[in-house]
């Protein structure tokens, strides 16, 4: 395959090193040589026979192929890659409105450039052709959503009739960022509970739920739904949201359990209201009655010895009362 595409090379193409070698100081790629300023007239890659194509590559390293068999001193079968001492420097942003493909040092000069959308990271549409500015190229007026990320492609002229013209691509995106934290809650043993994460940036995102800081195994999206919760449950619980562009983590969320609720109120025959009462077994309780919600009065004190209490009201003539339950110390 190699020797085809050398063999096209060959027939087709005369390198130009017109535009590419200013200033630039060269190194063998496995084994350094003399550094060296040369003119784009002078410049000599130590080939010891033809070169017929260059490339500068998007880190600054420039690819040789011709019918040589050694390269800067080295010994290189028909291509072969040389160091730049200058180092490539490149940068894509981007913000709600525009993209900025910042390109300096030993990046390969490009002709044009085109940009790209992706919300998912995988399928790309064309959002237009960059225009200059200082130092790079931009693309303004745009509308980038959230899970947007960008590709920016920039056009390289190479070789004789620029028939080893090529491009190179950077791709960007944003990290993600947490809109709605999840929420702490407060359960009944056996209900189920429920914990969700909201967060944008550049897709696709990845979840990963906590307890306690451990990883949950499989709980990898944006609800972490728990059933027939227990009391080895408790903790807080947290979620790593990631992209290839950063990762966050969440503020943590607590589950924890009531210790007293009601059960099975009812209106008794004899006009008396009714409950259940769970609370801590050995605690004493006491229950409070209102008419309005804001003046309270005790009507009973009761010590929960078995973790079940069954009580009822005396029989009044109010039209509407309240109750609520007060956990004292243990007696």
């Amino acid at each position: 395959m190699m020797q085809r595409v050398l063999s096209r090379i060959h027939n087709h193409l005369r390198a130009t090193l017109m535009g590419i070698c200013a200033a630039l100081a060269l190194a063998a790629a496995l084994a350094p040589v003399q550094a060296q300023t040369p003119s784009a007239d002078e410049f000599n890659p130590g080939a010891n026979t033809s070169v017929y194509s260059l490339a500068l590559q998007p880190d600054g390293k420039i690819l040789v192929g011709g019918w040589f068999s050694t390269l800067a001193g080295q010994s290189r079968l028909r291509i072969g890659r040389i160091i730049n001492t200058e180092p490539a420097t490149r940068s894509l942003t981007l913000d709600d409105s525009s993209i900025t493909w910042l390109r300096s040092g030993a990046s390969p000069e490009v002709w044009g450039t085109t940009f790209e959308i992706s919300t998912n990271g995988t399928n790309w549409t064309m959002l237009g052709e960059g225009r200059r500015m200082s130092g790079g190229w931009e693309l303004t007026g745009l509308a980038l959503p959230g899970s947007a990320s960008v590709r920016a492609r920039g056009f390289a002229a190479g070789g004789q009739y620029n028939a080893s013209g090529w491009f190179v691509e950077a791709i960007a995106g944003r990290p993600p960022v947490i809109v709605s934290q999840p929420a702490s809650r407060t359960n009944l043993l056996g209900t189920p509970a429920a914990f969700s994460i909201e967060a944008v940036g550049s897709a696709p995102l990845s979840y990963q739920w906590r307890k306690d800081s451990v990883d949950l195994p499989g709980a990898t999206n944006t609800v972490l739904m728990l059933t027939n919760v227990q009391t080895a449950q408790a903790g807080d619980y947290s979620v790593l949201v990631s992209n290839a562009y950063g990762s966050v983590a969440s503020a943590p969320a607590s589950l924890v359990f009531a210790e007293i609720w009601f059960e099975e109120p009812a209106l008794q025959a004899d006009g008396r209201f009714a409950f259940a009462l769970h609370a801590p077994a050995n605690r004493v309780c006491e229950i409070w009655a209102s008419t309005n919600l804001e003046n309270w009065v005790k009507v009973a004190t009761l010590t929960n010895e078995t973790g079940l209490i069954r009580w009822a009201d005396a029989p009044t003539q109010f039209p509407a009362r309240f109750y609520q339950v007060r956990q004292i110390s243990p007696p």
